[in-house]
């Protein structure tokens, strides 16, 4: 949404075009200067009053940020002025108590730290009212009372999350090549994290604070708890700071070296020992503290035209600190200096004949205009603001780097005074005091609206504890995937991104991570790339394409119900399932013999002694069988001596179907036999290559299938045994390379990932659906629709590079999160290894993907010293059958 800020509403008393007050007296006393010496008996008088005249012009003319007369005037006063001070000079406040700042002046502070959100991605309806909700602040000021918000570079101190790492690390006590894989893993992690969080090389956040001033104590803190309460009200969340935090953020708007964990809180402290800084010296372009080189510049005039947040672009200029203050100015005082202002332009605007001093005057003319109508009719105030910059010159650049922070803060629309010769008053400005008050050049007036439409509180940061470092951004990216609240609902993920964009590798890092956080991982690997990952986790591999890992279709899994329902309910549900199973496998049989079979089920099942009053789990505790495709295979053809005419054709025709699965059948191999699939390892990789390779997508889902039963089963029993206070392993299930089973005319892959979402969102798993063609998952309407469930069911999505097709395919499936065009062309234009994070409405950012040395290792290097054993062991044991059998 636009904004305007107003200009100037202190229009200086012109006098034909562009003369002001003081010019009126520097001519007045030149043209005296010249009199007198044009009356003065003095030989060659012209001759001076040439020179008088010459450089009289010069001085007026010749403009920096002002006219030279008056910058020369200033560089005198700066020149015979004290340069060098003890810091207690140069700091105003007395004492910290609690949550209390007292000035030497006899007036109180007190700070709000205000949280960041990621505001571009709102509607503009709900940006305008954060923003509504935020300019309260400012129309609930008291005359008398100032306020100023400020952002600071803050460290990320990273102590607790070492500490949660050290604490993992403890408790792993094994001795088996996974504990001594895990513990290189959360070491490494450790390792990472304490590099970057020392004093040196820690990383910085935009940390944003509210300060207000009042000469009353109670007033004070009536006004800051009103401000929190209404703010809170607002969905902005504002914590008043108090004690060691307080004492950090007061010491940061001096210094910037100093490492916060030596900041302590004591009541009897003295500030000139915690905060005020040894020396402060001041230069004509800068101010030296404690030996770090700033240079404060002053903002004296804004972009008449800008939109909301219009505040972060200059807040986000890296090593700065930015102090926007105001005070409030009475409504009546005001509309006075309005009206005032308004005529002053508008005669100007009749003197001048140049159509830019026109233009000028015209666009002058209607914010103020716009200012009156808001005062008027909107509840509007009006403000004295005054906005610095303090830049920190840490590498030492010198005129280079104080050039470049000019020029960058100018092409955001906004221009400086540099404030040579005043670097002085500019410090004051930019610290905590009540400073505003003597410094009348540098105010202007902004009402409140536009002043809260700075809102520069739209950076984030992903640092949750007890999570696991997974990239960087400007800080780590440490997400807790299994975390509950009211805008996390579920720990399921997607990741998308095209071939070559990083997905795998990303892919891999979380889940050797996640491993090494106590997960029970199950992946269905279409290309066997996790081999080596489980080779060195102590994984287990399972080929579903080859024979000995039999999953039986007729096996009722007694976990897929509660307790307590462990008869009829169970046969029943398995019967639906086997209905779902046939449809799959049996392509092209037929609606009528299809019901054929299923009729036969129920007596396949008593044959076996179970009916719907068998109770399920006791027969599988005394390890009888199921049926099989044999007894299936079986029981047709008793059926099929005993039919008639038509009954008995369709009895052959099943049994043509059905005995390519019985023994001897080419997939009898797969399902033919009881269930001996066992997959107790803490990462199973669930290998479909071999089968896929066969391009035999019917199979391939209907394998997979059985293994949603399989693993469905899993998820409940883990979830009953938490319903019994039992501690078990969160179970991820992942499927990579998803696109590679979804077939548009049988989509059991999707519902497989749909139902998988479900019961992990119920039963407190996670599921991780990885793709590199979003547009397999858009293969028609009914596609769509199971596709959209499943996202639906996801709370995190990565998107790493897509190209513009994939793009427009990400765009429709996520057309309800309100992408806007410049996150569109970032998930276009992102370098490889770089994703775009969604974690819900509010929470997206873009972050590099960070694996330690170690971690990488364990996905992109076989264990060959391990291999040569087992070779060797393989070898000593063939040569001892051998042997044996001579």
């Amino acid at each position: 949404m636009k904004r305007i800020i107003p200009k100037p509403i202190k229009v200086k008393i012109a006098f034909l075009k562009d003369f002001y007050t003081r010019d009126i007296i520097f001519l007045a006393v030149c043209a005296l200067i010249v009199g007198a010496t044009a009356f003065s008996n003095i030989a060659g008088n012209w001759v001076f009053m040439a020179i008088e005249i010459t450089v009289a012009a010069s001085l007026f003319l010749f403009k920096t940020d002002d006219r030279l007369y008056y910058e020369i005037f200033i560089a005198c006063r700066y020149l015979f002025s004290k340069k060098k001070f003890d810091g207690k000079d140069q700091t105003a406040i007395e004492s910290i108590q609690g949550d209390v700042i007292k000035f030497k002046g006899g007036y109180y502070a007190g700070v709000l730290k205000i949280s960041s959100m990621e505001f571009f991605l709102l509607r503009d309806e709900v940006q305008n009212k954060l923003i509504d909700v935020f300019a309260a602040i400012y129309k609930n000021l008291a005359v008398g009372q100032k306020i100023s918000l400020v952002k600071l570079d803050r460290p990320v101190i990273l102590d607790e999350f070492v500490k949660e790492i050290q604490v993992k690390f403890d408790a792993r006590k094994g001795k088996a090549a996974q504990d001594k894989a895990i513990k290189k893993i959360l070491q490494d992690r450790k390792n990472a994290l304490e590099k970057i969080n020392t004093v040196d090389n820690c990383c910085y956040y935009n940390a944003f604070y509210v300060v207000l001033y009042d000469e009353n104590l109670e007033n004070l803190n009536a006004a800051l708890k009103a401000n929190a309460r209404e703010l809170a009200d607002g969905d902005i969340v504002a914590e008043r700071i108090s004690q060691a935090e307080l004492v950090a953020f007061a010491k940061r708007t001096v210094t910037q070296v100093f490492g916060e964990r030596e900041i302590k809180y004591d009541d009897e402290m003295s500030v000139d020992d915690v905060i005020t800084p040894k020396e402060v010296k001041f230069a004509s372009k800068f101010t030296e503290v404690d030996g770090i080189k700033e240079t404060t510049f002053v903002i004296n005039r804004y972009p008449l035209e800008t939109f909301n947040a219009w505040a972060t672009a200059l807040c986000n200029i890296d090593y700065t600190k930015v102090v926007i203050t105001a005070t409030p100015i009475p409504t009546d005082k005001a509309m006075k200096q309005l009206d005032r202002s308004a005529a002053e332009i508008e005669e100007q605007y009749q003197k001048t004949g140049k159509v830019s001093k026109r233009s000028e005057n015209e666009l002058h003319y209607a914010s103020m205009k716009y200012l009156v109508e808001e005062i008027g009719n909107n509840n509007e105030v009006m403000l004295d603001v005054c906005a610095s910059v303090t830049a920190y010159d840490y590498e030492n650049k010198g005129g280079a780097f104080r050039k470049q922070v000019k020029k960058t803060i100018n092409k955001l629309g906004f221009r400086t005074s540099s404030m040579v010769s005043r670097q002085a008053e500019a410090y004051r400005l930019s610290t905590l005091n009540n400073s505003l008050n003597t410094a009348q050049v540098f105010k202007q007036g902004i009402n409140s609206s536009s002043l809260a439409a700075a809102f520069p509180f739209v950076s984030s940061q992903i640092l949750e504890h007890n999570g696991i470092m997974i990239g960087e951004n400007s800080a780590p990216v440490i997400i807790d995937f299994f975390k509950r609240s009211d805008m996390y609902k579920n720990s399921n993920v997607v990741v998308l991104g095209s071939v070559g964009g990083g997905k795998s590798f990303f892919a891999k890092t979380l889940f050797t991570n996640l491993l090494a956080d106590d997960v029970h991982l199950f992946v269905l690997d279409p290309e066997a790339e996790y081999n080596i990952l489980a080779e060195n986790m102590g994984g287990q591999v399972i080929d579903m394409g080859q024979g000995g890992n039999i999953i039986n279709p007729f096996a009722v899994l007694t976990d897929v119900a509660d307790d307590s329902d462990t008869h009829g309910n169970l046969l029943l549900a398995h019967l639906t399932f086997l209905e779902e199973f046939f449809r799959t496998t049996l392509e092209g049989l037929g609606s009528e013999n299809l019901e054929l079979i299923l009729s036969l089920l129920p007596e396949l099942y008593a044959k076996k002694g179970i009916t719907i009053q068998t109770d399920l789990k006791k027969y599988v505790a005394s390890n009888k069988e199921f049926p099989t495709f044999d007894d299936l295979l079986s029981l047709i053809r008793e059926k099929t001596n005993k039919a008639k005419n038509l009954e008995k054709a369709n009895l052959k025709v099943i049994d043509t179907f059905i005995k390519k699965f019985a023994k001897n059948g080419r997939y009898s191999f797969l399902w033919n036999g009881q269930t001996n699939l066992t997959a107790n390892a803490d990462f199973v990789v669930f290998n479909f290559q071999t089968l896929l390779a066969n391009a035999n997508k019917t199979i391939a889902a209907a394998q997979m299938l059985l293994l949603t039963q399989y693993l469905n089963n899993e998820l409940i029993h883990n979830y009953n045994k938490i319903k019994k206070g039992v501690s078990v392993k969160p179970i991820v299930i992942a499927t990579d390379e998803a696109h590679v089973f979804i077939d548009p005319n049988n989509p059991v892959a999707l519902r497989f990932m749909k139902n998988t979402a479900k019961r992990c969102r119920k039963y407190m798993g996670m599921q991780v659906v990885m793709t590199q063609s979003v547009n397999d998952f858009l293969g028609g309407v009914d596609l769509e629709r199971e596709s959209k469930a499943v996202i639906t069911e996801c709370q995190y999505t990565f998107v790493f590079p897509l190209n513009a097709s994939s793009a427009a395919d990400f765009l429709k499936l996520y057309d309800k999160l309100d992408i806007t065009q410049e996150e569109a062309n970032e998930i276009m234009d992102n370098p490889r290894g770089t994703a775009f994070f969604i974690a819900h409405q509010r929470n997206r950012t873009s972050f590099r993907v960070v694996a330690t040395e170690t971690v990488r290792n364990l996905f992109e290097k076989s264990n060959v010293k391990k291999a040569r054993k087992s070779k060797k062991k393989l070898a000593k044991s063939n040569i001892a059958e051998e042997e044996k059998a001579s």
